[in-house]
């Protein structure tokens, strides 16, 4: 990911100035793209106040204490989801940014595509919301064992609890109300509610073709989200044998166009993979000079941790009662 950050900076009109890895030889690869130094860590950079923000890139482990080196030099920090591995840690980071006067912020891009934004203002035309269905696919754990694969479903729980709450920023999502069954290592299934309207998240490390997508179901009308290329299509309810005979072409021409469409505005602007990770580090950039609000504030992003808590706990219970199962 560090590289998609570089090269969306860059694209901002960021000057990089710095890359820390603790591989040197991965840090000068990057660097000398983008025409800077290459160090092996936070806090080996020769000069801190030349550092306005801090993108946090690396794994999962390495997070609050990168997080942690990068506020106390004075640098605003955008950091990769999950943003800490606990609520505590989560809420121990966003102490640390308030006593600092720094900002803190997790990368939640999916909320903040043109296909999850155009869901959004599309809210009101499918009448009652009943269902919210996610599917991740992901190929992140080819070659990785039982443990890798979990960690790795673990760490895409943010991109839908994030995308909710961008949906339903007024409704409740009970954090007691999620169930959750491991079918196998890197299978998931999670499944709660809003209100009346049902959710569920299915995770797969080994089905393919490769997916993240979101169906919005109403009363009157269901929107299809292709978060992999960040475009949207919307099906309305009507009830007939010619709409039923008529509905495979018609989606397929919606999708052939949303998608030809989506291809040729991201080729424009140059947009090759991760659709939201330009606006949202553009608003946090905004933000750093208070001409915005942050993408993600803390209350969301603690309620996201808070979510993953829950979720991983309903997992870890039904794991232990799966093993004493004879």
């Amino acid at each position: 990911m560090g590289r998609w950050h570089a090269a969306t900076a860059s694209r901002l009109g960021a000057r990089l100035v710095y890359v820390a890895d603790t591989d040197l030889g991965r840090a000068r690869e990057l660097a000398e793209r983008h025409g800077s130094m290459a160090v092996d860590g936070i806090e080996s950079r020769p000069d801190p106040d030349e550092v306005d923000v801090v993108h946090v890139c690396a794994p999962l482990a390495a997070h609050v204490a990168l997080c942690r080196a990068a506020l106390a030099r004075g640098a605003h920090v955008l950091v990769e989801k999950p943003l800490a591995a606990s609520t505590a840690e989560t809420e121990a980071l966003y102490e640390l940014a308030d006593e600092k006067g720094r900002l803190l912020c997790p990368v939640h891009q999916f909320s903040h595509q043109r296909g999850v934004r155009r869901a959004m203002s599309r809210l009101t035309q499918i009448g009652r919301p009943t269902r919210v269905e996610f599917n991740f696919c992901s190929a992140g754990g080819e070659r990785s064992n039982d443990e890798a694969l979990d960690a790795i479903a673990a760490d895409i729980l943010p991109h839908p609890i994030s995308i909710l709450q961008a949906l339903f920023p007024s409704a409740a999502l009970n954090v007691a109300a999620w169930s959750h069954v491991r079918l196998s290592p890197g299978e998931w299934r999670c499944w709660s509610q809003i209100d009346t309207t049902s959710v569920t998240a299915s995770i797969s490390m080994g089905s393919r073709p490769t997916c993240a997508e979101m169906v919005l179901r109403g009363t009157q009308a269901t929107i299809e989200v292709d978060l992999f290329h960040g475009y949207a299509i919307s099906l309305d309810g009507r009830v007939s044998r010619l709409d039923k005979v008529g509905r495979p072409f018609a989606r397929a021409a919606k999708i052939l166009g949303a998608a030809s469409h989506n291809l040729a505005r991201r080729t424009l602007e140059r947009e090759p993979a991760y659709p939201g990770l330009r606006a949202l580090v553009s608003q946090f950039y905004a933000a750093t000079m208070g001409l915005a609000p942050l993408p993600v504030s803390s209350a969301q992003a603690v309620l996201v941790a808070q979510h993953r808590d829950a979720m991983l706990a309903t997992l870890s219970r039904n794991s232990r009662c799966e093993r004493r199962d004879p």
